[in-house]
């Protein structure tokens, strides 16, 4: 080939591949594919998203508001958001219509921004050798017929594709479901409850306090499907747990959350604590003993120790703090979760035939005795496990899915006489926490603790569809505890492994190369030693004497 075929087939190359090239850049801006190889494909859209925006009775309608100039990592947020609209807007077949605004080219779009709830947000930008504080955009609007939702400042984009598809889902219902939370005998109530789980439980029910004390004895009113307990300090009389025992016979759903001793963190002591729930829990199949869990696995704390005319701090080892890796995988409560906290647990006894544990301590946990009246849980003068001491992993959140049998073999006196119930409309649900501190605020529990609280709440709802979503946005993996032993294999290995390694490295070049030199020496000889001097001409022959 001379130089002019070379050089036209080498034209010809670069055109095609800059063709191809422009192609695809064309493609892309109609069809959106991602390959997505992370652990449970975190950054794809997922079934639950693909078949809500499927089904939409109307369009609806996703405004971006977005300034061009934003500071690399605000920037980046824009982006993904873009970009995730651009999925919602392909899975919907045209049911999602995404619209995106540059408030910095159009003026218009600032005050549409307005309108629909989106303000101006100041960002620092450092360029070109200097600082500056400027307003910008980035929000998103959402409009389903007559009604608006919107996200004011897309501050992080982790689990925007779970508020987006929420507010959605919200948005398309007639009616907001009713979530009532039981407020008699010191139950944690909505003011109570950790802020930001309240606003993010807000968003997808009505939430409203019921007193059993002020319910008829025809029971709960049929607005409420979902029932919620958490953490009563005083016992329930027997004509509200009648009333419980009914609502959970009735078909709908029960969620307990039950502490047994009453903690104070000044002196660190745990003592009994009697709600009535406990026998109520054991007939229909979960007991809960009075006592509480230790676990080598646990969640450190920060505590104070005044020394002198000195307060010094130290972040030490809480044993009470269970950090539980073990969840159930099946379950859709937990299924994608690493691991929960669950402070000052009490173990649960599990005998009904079709209960499902989703959370479990680890091997390495222990508890007191059932109905120790005091328990000491200082962080510096811990007791390792006694001979007597009940040795895990101790079951700690159970949910129960179906028919009950009543509680109770007639009604309490005082309560009039009641026909029997209607066979129900579909299975009761009943899920039972053996701590209450779990969703606290003042505990410092970490996300995924919040995400299990909502999960559960769902469940409970027989909303699981936005379960799957919500869990792709947590991330808390901690270390698992394990053995002593383990733990020096594993030290005295990652001192030894290097050094040995390398010497074992280098000894198998050297082997390697004198096999190799020993195979030359056979096929080729020995090489002349260049020490030996060149050897002399042997000596003429002399000639024969004549005949």
């Amino acid at each position: 080939m001379n130089r002019r075929d070379l050089l036209q087939t080498t034209s010809t190359a670069a055109a095609l591949v800059i063709g191809i090239a422009l192609l695809l850049n064309a493609f892309s801006r109609f069809v959106h594919l991602r390959l997505d190889l992370s652990q449970g494909r975190v950054y794809s859209m997922s079934a639950a998203t693909k078949r809500l925006v499927n089904s939409l009775p109307d369009p609806v309608t996703i405004k971006l508001y977005a300034s061009r100039e934003l500071p690399p990592q605000v920037a980046s947020a824009r982006d993904y958001a873009r970009d995730l609209l651009e999925e919602y807007k392909t899975a919907s077949g045209g049911k999602v219509r995404v619209q995106f605004f540059d408030t910095d080219a159009d003026p218009k779009a600032k005050q549409d921004a307005g309108k629909d709830g989106i303000m101006p947000v100041q960002f620092q930008i450092y360029s070109n050798d200097k600082f500056e504080v400027r307003d910008g955009f980035l929000g998103i609007s959402l409009q389903y017929r007559d009604k608006r939702e919107g996200i004011p400042y897309l501050q992080e984009v982790t689990g925007l594709e779970y508020d987006l598809t929420s507010r959605i889902k919200t948005m398309t219902l007639a009616e907001m479901p009713s979530l009532g939370f039981v407020t008699n005998h010191r139950a944690q109530g909505l003011d109570t409850l950790d802020p930001s789980l309240g606003q993010r439980l807000a968003q997808r029910y009505r939430l409203k306090p019921v007193d059993l004390g002020k319910v008829p004895d025809d029971g709960v009113p049929a607005e409420f499907q979902t029932l919620l307990i958490i953490g009563p300090e005083e016992k329930f009389t027997d004509r509200e747990l009648w009333l419980l025992d009914q609502f959970l016979l009735s078909g709908r759903s029960l969620g307990v959350a039950v502490d047994t001793k009453r903690v104070d963190m000044r002196t660190f002591t745990a003592t009994d604590e009697e709600s009535g729930l406990t026998d109520f829990l054991a007939k229909h199949g979960v007991g809960v003993l009075s006592t509480l869990v230790f676990d080598q696995q646990s969640q450190p704390i920060q505590i104070s120790v005044q020394q002198g005319i000195f307060a010094i701090t130290n972040v030490v080892p809480f044993p009470p703090f269970v950090k539980a890796t073990n969840l159930s995988s099946l379950n859709p409560v937990t299924k994608g979760l690493d691991s929960i906290v669950v402070p000052f647990a009490s173990p649960l006894k599990v005998t009904a035939p079709k209960a499902e544990v989703l959370v479990k301590s680890s091997p390495y946990s222990w508890a007191k005795p059932d109905k120790t009246p005091s328990i000491s849980l200082h962080p510096f003068k811990s007791e390792p496990a006694g001979p007597d001491d009940l040795r895990g992993p101790f079951d700690l959140a159970v949910v129960l899915d179906g028919e009950f049998k009543p509680a109770f073999d007639k009604a309490p006196k005082g309560v009039k006489a009641k026909t029997p119930l209607a066979k129900a409309e579909r299975p009761g649900r009943l899920a039972v926490v053996g701590s209450s501190r779990f969703m606290a605020q003042a505990f410092r529990v970490p996300p995924t603790n919040a995400a299990f609280s909502l999960n559960l709440m769902d469940w409970l709802a027989l909303d699981a569809e936005l379960i799957a979503i919500r869990n792709k946005a947590v991330a808390f993996r901690p270390l698992r505890e394990i053995p002593q032993a383990s733990k020096a294999l594993v030290r005295w290995t990652l001192i030894l492994a290097p050094p040995w390694g390398v010497v074992a490295l280098g000894l198998w070049a050297w082997a390697r190369r004198r096999s190799a030199r020993s195979r030359r020496m056979a096929d080729y000889g020995a090489p002349p030693s260049a020490a030996a001097p060149p050897s002399e001409p042997p000596a003429p022959a002399e000639p024969a004497p004549a005949a």
